[in-house]
């Protein structure tokens, strides 16, 4: 019994449309992940920021708004080391 209604709830889980910025922030962390640099980063973050505004989601804009914001400065960081 407690198999089905695990299963139940799984399937219903995974019936759910992913918004775009989920799905944009699900492809920043596998890049995030297999090593893209910091000025891709920066630029994925942006992406994932910029489709949540589109999606109406406020709290993960800014969220993400930040995020990026600490990505680029990285980027930038990491472009004048000499």
């Amino acid at each position: 019994m407690r198999l089905m209604i695990a299963a139940l709830a799984l399937a219903n889980t995974s019936c759910r449309q992913m918004t775009s910025g989920e799905i944009t922030e699900r492809t920043y962390n596998i890049a995030e992940r297999n090593g893209d640099d910091t000025s891709q980063l920066c630029e994925r973050a942006r992406r994932v920021a910029e489709a949540y505004l589109n999606d109406g989601n406020e709290e993960q804009y800014k969220f993400w708004g930040l995020k990026s914001a600490t990505k680029c400065l990285n980027a930038e960081l990491n472009r004048r080391r000499p």
